[in-house]
């Protein structure tokens, strides 16, 4: 079912052998481009929710796109992290940056995602933070977005 101006929902889908309904929303990027989502990429999943981000990085038309499935929660924490320290920066002149309400997803942080269309299957915080090693370096700094459960790597620290 598509859900029309719901700010966190593109799709909702239910499995009928399982029951599992899960929320989706979308974002499509020509290949190696940057995804962008709003701020609101940064909120974390409603508690017990079953709330995914699916990315679509489109290459030419006679081929099949690259989908990245990850769950909402590493998303939130991924966009803020990032554009915390991004915010930290300056620009090429030596000046503060100034917020803005867009995040850059890119591709490239995405690739232990591609194609894990069973995830959806499972509780979203059962998926581990698959993300580079700067988001945990950034992490102590910047901390994660007010309400998010918190990041766990995949060897459980």
């Amino acid at each position: 079912m598509l859900i029309g101006n719901s700010p966190r929902t593109d799709i909702l889908a239910h499995h009928a052998e399982t029951g599992i309904t899960i929320s989706v929303q979308s974002k499509a990027a020509n290949a190696g481009g940057d995804f962008q989502a709003g701020a609101a990429a940064e909120k974390p999943s409603i508690p017990g929710a079953r709330e995914w981000f699916v990315f679509v990085g489109l290459d030419s038309p006679d081929e099949r796109p690259v989908f990245y499935v990850v769950p909402r929660n590493v998303i939130a924490a991924y966009a803020w992290c990032s554009h915390q320290a991004w915010l930290r920066g300056t620009r090429r002149d030596g000046q503060p940056r100034k917020d803005n309400s867009m995040r850059n997803i890119s591709q490239r942080y995405l690739l232990d995602y591609s194609e894990r269309w069973d995830d959806l299957l499972v509780p979203p915080d059962d998926v581990p933070y698959l993300l580079p090693e700067f988001f945990w370096d950034w992490l102590p700094d910047v901390g994660l977005p007010a309400g998010h459960p918190g990041a766990v790597r995949l060897d459980g620290t």
